[in-house]
């Protein structure tokens, strides 16, 4: 487990580009650790991911969010539930909906889609699911969908109950069960 912790902490130690050479450095580590599953076999893989999500946030450029977001699809298709799988596609779902609320509203299916994503995937941290049923209310909100924005909102709320309750389902199941009941179809992959 410390090994493993250590390993992924090299990978945020290099977010500044000074430090890409520590990554260098330990690739061989990183790949004996990945073969031996001390970490996710796919780490070196969303570390390139990261990579390109960082090189985006600084260019401000829309070539380099289409660049990313097809590298996520990839990295998706590539990597079957990943434990990373959630945090792609909420930062898919993210980006999809700034594009909504600036250039191109048709995107709301496809923004829908990558939040309801993040609830069916086999990993559900904590903030990525929470984030996805609020965003989903949102969206079902400017869609005029009162009735589903509503049934996300009471999903947070019961998400956030069970939570403080230490339900030990909650981290593989969330709160689908309850979407389910009230007839809400969560798109299987």
């Amino acid at each position: 487990g410390e090994k493993c912790f250590n390993c992924e902490r090299i990978f945020y130690l290099a977010v500044p580009s000074p430090f890409i050479g520590v990554i260098v450095a330990n690739l061989k580590k990183i790949k004996l650790a990945e073969k031996y599953r001390l970490i996710p076999p796919e780490f070196s893989d969303y570390f390139m991911l990261e990579k390109k999500f960082r090189d985006m946030i600084w260019s401000k450029k829309e070539s380099k969010l289409d660049e990313y977001l097809s590298a996520s699809k990839e990295f998706l298709n590539k990597n079957k539930n990943s434990v990373y799988e959630a945090t792609i596609r909420l930062r898919m779902g993210l980006f999809l909906e700034r594009q909504i609320m600036t250039t191109n509203p048709k995107t709301i299916t496809e923004t829908i889609n990558e939040y309801k994503k993040v609830l069916t995937a086999k990993f559900k941290p904590r903030y990525e699911y929470r984030k996805s049923l609020e965003k989903l209310a949102v969206c079902y909100r400017l869609l005029g969908d009162n009735k589903k924005s509503e049934l996300y909102e009471n999903a947070v709320s019961l998400y956030v109950k069970k939570y403080y309750d230490n339900d030990s389902k909650l981290f593989r199941v969330g709160v689908n069960d309850y979407l389910l009941q009230n007839s809400e179809l969560l798109s299987p992959k």
